[in-house]
């Protein structure tokens, strides 16, 4: 009895998902890719820095 006790206590744990990162992993991507993404982003970067600045309109 005690056997079946302690099955019924592990078996109501569900399983989970894996945990998932904000920001996933960019290993084994497009190299091209990659060189375009940080100049996009370093450009993003800098239209919301004007744009808190106020140098900027916002389209």
């Amino acid at each position: 009895m005690k056997g079946i006790v302690s099955l019924i206590i592990f078996a109501s744990h569900s399983i989970k998902k894996p945990k998932t990162h904000r920001y996933p992993s960019l290993k084994g991507v497009d190299p091209k890719f990659r060189r375009n993404h940080r100049h996009a982003l370093h450009g993003t970067m800098k239209a919301l820095k004007e744009r808190k600045e106020g140098k900027r309109e916002v389209a």
